[in-house]
C-alpha cells in the first residue's frame, strides 16, 4: 500500500498572480539552471555532484509548491479546470523546468489518488455489498490509469527519484509501466490484421526485407523492421513484468520490516490488484497457482528451495552429493499447462531455480521457464508410443493420432502406435550436458542448448488421448526415452511462441543471466564448470513443494 503522499499543493487562499509571485518563480528557474550547469561542469570533471544535486532537488520542490498555487489560483479564480489552469500557467513562464515542475504535480496528486483508492480497497475488501465492492474497484482502476498516464508524461525515473526508498510507489509505477508496454504491445498487433491468422512458428519467416506471411495495415508484406517493433514489444512485457515481480518482492519484505506478516502482506498487495503478477500467496500450491517465494529474504528463499530439492522423492542421489559439493542443479518446478492455451503457442508459467552451495550459504535465482509443449512446430515432432489393443478400441482429440493402418497382434494382444505430443515427466532427475552447437543461430537468437543423454533413459511423458491435457491417461502415458532430442535451451527469439515442442525452454532476454548462473557457457557456448560440462536437472511439478 502507499504510504501517505506528501503533495506539493496544499489547499490555497485564490488570490491573484503577483509581480513577487512571478518573480518568485523566475528566480527558483534561474537558481536550478545555473545548478544544473554546474552539475553538468562538475560531472565532466569527474567531481561530486551530490551536495549539487541536492540544492537542486530542494529547489525543484519549491518550484512545484509555488507553480501548484498559482495552479491553484487560475482554477478557483477562473473557474477552469486543473487541465486548463495548467496549460495557462505553462504558456505564461514558457519554461521546460516549469514544465516539468507540472508533470511532477500531477504524478504526485496520481501517487496520492492511487493511495487512497488502495486504503478503501483494503478497508472494503470481503464487502458482501456490490455496490461498494463495484465502485471500489473502478475507484483503483481510475487511480492506477491516472498514474500511468503521469508515468508516459513525466517518466518513471523522474517520479522515482522523488521516491527513492518508496518500495509502494516503486511497485506502483513499475505497475504503470507494465501496463504503458502491454498497450504498445496491443497497439502493435492492432496494426497486423493477420497476425493471429499466421501460426505463430511461421510470423518470424523473412523474404528480403519484408516478413513473408505476415501483412500491414495497409495490406502490404509487414517489413522486417515493423515485426521487429513487435519483438521488441513483445520483450518488454516480459521484462517489465519481471521488473514489477522484483519490486514487489522489495514491498513485502519492507512490510514485514513494519510488523506485517509475509501472508498478510501479499494478501493486501492481492486485494491491491497485483493478485496476476504474485501468484499464489503462500509459498504452496494455491488454486493451480504457482506458489510464490516473493517477500522472502535470500536466506529464506534458499532455506526454501535447498529443502524442496534434498527432501524431493526426484532428486537422485547423484544429484544432491553434487549439490552438496558446490555443483550447481536445476530445479525445475512445472505448473501443469493445457496445449490450449495462449493459442496453442506455450506460456512462460514454469520455473527453473538455479540452486548452488556457496560460502555465503544458499544461492537460489528463479528464472522463468515453459516445461510444456507447444503445437507450433506440426506434427513431424510428435512422439510414438506403442499401446495395447486395436486403434479402433478409442478415437483420440486434436492434438494425437492413432496410426489406424499399422498396429500388430500377438498372440491375443492387440497393440497400435499412438503419435502424441510429449514433455519430460515429472519426478526424476536428469543429467544435462552441454553440446557441440556453440553459438550458432536461427537468425532471431541463439541455438546453445542443454542436451540429455544421448542414449536416453529419461521419462517422458505423452498426451495420449489427443485433448491437451498431460496425465489422465494412466501411467501407460510414460516412455523412456531413447536418444537427447528433449532439450534445454532459450525460447524463440522472436517471442512468437516458447518454442518447445516437448523441449524446456527460458525466455530470450533471460537466457544469458540463466547460462551465467549455471557456469556451464562462456561466450563461445563452451562448457567451463568441470571438464564433462554437465549439471543435474531435477523435474518436480509444482505440487510437490513444501514449506
Amino acid at each position: 500500500m502507499l504510504g501517505p503522499i506528501r503533495f506539493d499543493a496544499s489547499p490555497h487562499t485564490a488570490q491573484p498572480a503577483t509581480t513577487a509571485h512571478s518573480d518568485t518563480i523566475h528566480r527558483l528557474v534561474g537558481q536550478i539552471d545555473g545548478l544544473v550547469s554546474r552539475i553538468h561542469d562538475a560531472a565532466r570533471r569527474g567531481h561530486d555532484c551530490t551536495d549539487l544535486q541536492q540544492q537542486t532537488d530542494q529547489l525543484r520542490t519549491q518550484l512545484r509548491q509555488e507553480l501548484s498555487q498559482e495552479i491553484a489560483n487560475e482554477t478557483q479564480r477562473g473557474g477552469l479546470s486543473q487541465e486548463v489552469a495548467e496549460q495557462v500557467v505553462s504558456r505564461r513562464y514558457n519554461d521546460s523546468e516549469v514544465d516539468a515542475a507540472i508533470k511532477g504535480i500531477d504524478s504526485e496528486r496520481a501517487l496520492g489518488d492511487l493511495a487512497t483508492a488502495e486504503n478503501d480497497t483494503v478497508k472494503n475488501a470481503g464487502t458482501t455489498n456490490f455496490r461498494v465492492g463495484e465502485a471500489t474497484a473502478e475507484n483503483l482502476s481510475g487511480a492506477r490509469a491516472e498514474l500511468k498516464q503521469s508515468v508516459q508524461s513525466e517518466g518513471a525515473d523522474a517520479i522515482l527519484a522523488r521516491h527513492p526508498n518508496d518500495p509502494a510507489v516503486r511497485s506502483a509505477v513499475a505497475q504503470a509501466g507494465l501496463d504503458i508496454a502491454q498497450d504498445n504491445l496491443t497497439a502493435q498487433e492492432n496494426q497486423i490484421p493477420n497476425l493471429h491468422q499466421v501460426r505463430a512458428q511461421d510470423q518470424g519467416a523473412t523474404s528480403g526485407d519484408a516478413m513473408k506471411n505476415l501483412r500491414g495495415a495497409d495490406g502490404k508484406p509487414l517489413s522486417l523492421a515493423q515485426y521487429k517493433q513487435l519483438v521488441a514489444a513483445r520483450e518488454q512485457v516480459m521484462i517489465k513484468r519481471t521488473a514489477l515481480q522484483h519490486d514487489l518482492n522489495d514491498q513485502v519484505l519492507s512490510m514485514r520490516t513494519n510488523g506485517m506478516s509475509r501472508v498478510d502482506a501479499l494478501s493486501q498487495l492481492r486485494n491491491e490488484g497485483y493478485g496476476d503478477t504474485l501468484g499464489a500467496t503462500s509459498d504452496t500450491l494455491e488454486n493451480g497457482k504457482m506458489p510464490t517465494t516473493i517477500g522472502m529474504t535470500d536466506a529464506e528463499r534458499g532455506a526454501y528451495y535447498e529443502r524442496n530439492f534434498l527432501d524431493n522423492p526426484a532428486t537422485s542421489d547423484d544429484a544432491k552429493k553434487a549439490y552438496q559439493s558446490g555443483q550447481p542443479v536445476i530445479l525445475a518446478v512445472r505448473h501443469d499447462t493445457t496445449l490450449s492455451a495462449n493459442n496453442e503457442e506455450g506460456v512462460y508459467d514454469d520455473r527453473f531455480v538455479v540452486l548452488q552451495k556457496t560460502s555465503g550459504g544458499v544461492s537460489a535465482r528463479e528464472f522463468d521457464s515453459s516445461q510444456d509443449p507447444t503445437t507450433q512446430y506440426g506434427d513431424g515432432l510428435l512422439n510414438d508410443f506403442d499401446l495395447p489393443g486395436s486403434a479402433d478400441d478409442g478415437q483420440v482429440g486434436k492434438y494425437a493420432k492413432n496410426d489406424t493402418p499399422w498396429y500388430q497382434s500377438f498372440d491375443t494382444m492387440s497393440w497400435h502406435r499412438t503419435y502424441a505430443p510429449t514433455r519430460l515427466a515429472d519426478g526424476q532427475t536428469i543429467q544435462l550436458s552441454t553440446g557441440p552447437d556453440g553459438q550458432q543461430t536461427d537468425g532471431w537468437g541463439t541455438l546453445e542448448k542443454l542436451y540429455t543423454p544421448a542414449n536416453g533413459g529419461y521419462q517422458v511423458q505423452g498426451d495420449l488421448n489427443g485433448d491437451g491435457v498431460f496425465g489422465n491417461d494412466g501411467q501407460r502415458d510414460h516412455k523412456t526415452a531413447g536418444g537427447n532430442e528433449f532439450q534445454l535451451h532459450a525460447g524463440k527469439a522472436d517471442y512468437s511462441h516458447t518454442g518447445t515442442d516437448g523441449c524446456v525452454t527460458v525466455p530470450e532476454y533471460e537466457w544469458n543471466d540463466f547460462r551465467a548462473a549455471t557456469g556451464l557457457f562462456n561466450g563461445n557456448g563452451d562448457q567451463r564448470v568441470n571438464q564433462a560440462g554437465n549439471i543435474y536437472y531435477v523435474q518436480v511439478n509444482e505440487s510437490t513443494l513444501r514449506q
